[in-house]
């Protein structure tokens, strides 16, 4: 997952300053700034978000303290934290975010505002901006343009359009405009307007099929609902600073009947020039593409049986599923290598470091797989299997507990039993015989979640730390998790 930095407020003046991004902004992203009440590590739900959209969006982080509270209202309008700052540099905005700190409220901000006011059109961001037939766009607003100076004023002026449109309706003194702005309004809530510019120097080919011819043009797409990819195409021939006709023609054009319009086909996708993926994107593309080969294959091969009968089709699945083996077995080739011998080691362990809701034993896991748990977060139950029965009946909770987070892949779930692993028993004096702990993936650092897995406390303090609100007691750097397996290992020997 890709890092989120923290910065220190004169990292964060000089080079985030609203006054000043623009400028400096030359590769064009959004600028997301976390504001965070503690100085603690980036919760994994914001790592994930910044990986994901990392071709589109920045993302700092700083810790929010009360002295600097009247700079920080000053500078962007933050008045408490967590707080998030939102900068888009093409049309000066300064979006903040007070209270967003759960995972649900960060996807919706991200999903929000990932792109520019006005997103420029490529290969990667067409389908978010959704400048096509096919869904609920009737009307795309179009610049196509060479950067010039009547390029940034069509973008000012849509811009300018856009920020009113998107605030609450107001009263004109021109009736008919009003009721052209307040469709259009209506529109644009509704996602049947969007504004888009395609940078013609890069995309040369995508704007000669639009007909651009000039320096700068702004073209109205209307999509045909009845009719996919159909499309009319329409040019806005007045004063590209006149706002207020700029406006009325955006009106006109998504509320005219479409008896009067010049039909023609939707221009192509694929004259979009094809930008280069990054590694995590061609392994994702790359895997999709597979998975959808496997479902064409297995589709052909039930209508081949249906055909021709099924004992030609068992050799071929026969020997499709040979190749599935042994490609999974060549990804667990090196893991395999480490590994002593099946007596010290259990089986079950790799399933379980490949999904949560297994419950593993901590003291059947070898110095080589426990490393493996060194990027996660490992919450830990401490048993008797000798005094309180057996193992199965002490762990039904921590396994109902672990199903409940079954897709978190940051989270691991394990016992230890007292009476095999005594290296953990001056812990459990500390904490509590019944404890239910989570620890930090540097495994320095822990917090208490309660004395039994089925407490809702439990639950509730282990999403907590997911969001990166965990109260972490003080670093332990000489603790049993170091000595855990030395000490079962030898324990065995004997």
């Amino acid at each position: 997952l890709k890092e989120v930095p923290s910065v220190t407020s004169e990292e964060l003046e000089e080079n985030f300053a609203p006054a000043t991004i623009r400028g400096k902004n030359k590769d064009n992203k959004i600028k997301f700034i976390i504001f965070s009440p503690r100085a603690t590590t980036p919760s994994p739900t914001l790592r994930k978000l910044a990986t994901a959209y990392s071709n589109d969006v920045d993302v700092v982080r700083i810790h929010f303290t009360e002295r600097e509270q009247g700079k920080w209202k000053r500078i962007y309008g933050v008045e408490s934290a967590p707080a998030v700052v939102v900068l888009k540099s093409e049309s000066n905005e300064v979006i903040v975010k007070h209270g967003v700190s759960g995972k649900e409220s960060l996807k919706r901000l991200f999903a929000e505002h990932h792109l520019q006011l006005i997103p420029e059109i490529t290969s990667r961001s067409m389908d978010d901006i959704r400048c096509k037939s096919g869904g609920l766009t009737r009307l795309c607003v179009l610049l196509l343009g060479d950067g010039g100076n009547v390029t940034e004023t069509l973008k000012l002026t849509l811009s300018s359009i856009k920020k009113d449109l998107q605030k609450e309706r107001d009263e004109s003194n021109e009736e008919q405009l009003s009721a052209l702005k307040m469709s259009a309004a209506a529109g644009l809530e509704n996602d049947e307007i969007v504004f888009a510019h395609v940078d013609c120097v890069k995309q040369k080919r995508i704007c000669r099929a639009y007909s651009f011819k000039s320096n700068a043009e702004l073209r109205a797409l209307r999509f045909i609902f009845d009719q996919p990819g159909k499309m009319s195409n329409e040019l806005f021939n007045g004063n590209a600073g006149d706002i207020q006709k700029v406006y009325e023609w955006i009106g006109i054009q998504f509320n005219s009947e479409e008896t009067n319009r010049l039909i023609q086909e939707e221009v192509s996708n694929a004259l979009l020039v094809q930008e280069r993926l990054d590694l995590n994107t061609q392994f994702e593309k790359f895997r999709t593409d597979v998975l959808q080969t496997l479902a064409r294959v297995l589709e052909e091969t039930v209508i081949i049986m249906v055909e021709i009968g099924p004992f030609p089709i068992a050799f071929m699945l026969v020997l499709q599923i040979s190749l599935f083996r042994f490609l999974r077995n060549r990804k667990f080739a090196k893991m395999r290598q480490n590994v002593p011998s099946a007596n010290t080691v259990d089986v079950s362990t790799f399933s379980a470091l490949d999904t949560n809701d297994v419950v593993m034993n901590l003291s059947e896991i070898s110095e080589s797989t426990k490393a493996l748990t060194k990027s996660v977060y490992v919450v830990l139950q401490f048993i008797n299997s000798r005094e309180k029965g057996p193992v199965a009946e002490q762990i039904q909770d921590l396994q109902a507990l672990a199903k409940k987070f079954q897709s978190e892949r940051l989270l691991r779930f394990a016992y230890v039993d007292l009476d095999q692993n005594v290296s953990w028993k001056s812990f459990v004096n500390d904490v509590g015989e019944n404890s239910v702990c989570v620890w930090h993936p540097s495994k320095l650092k822990y917090e208490k979640l309660g004395n039994s897995c089925a407490e809702d406390e439990v639950r509730i303090k282990l999403d907590a730390v997911l969001d990166g609100s965990a109260n972490w007691e003080k670093e332990v750097k000489d603790n049993a998790w170091f000595h855990s397996s030395n000490t079962s290992l030898n324990g065995k020997k004997k």
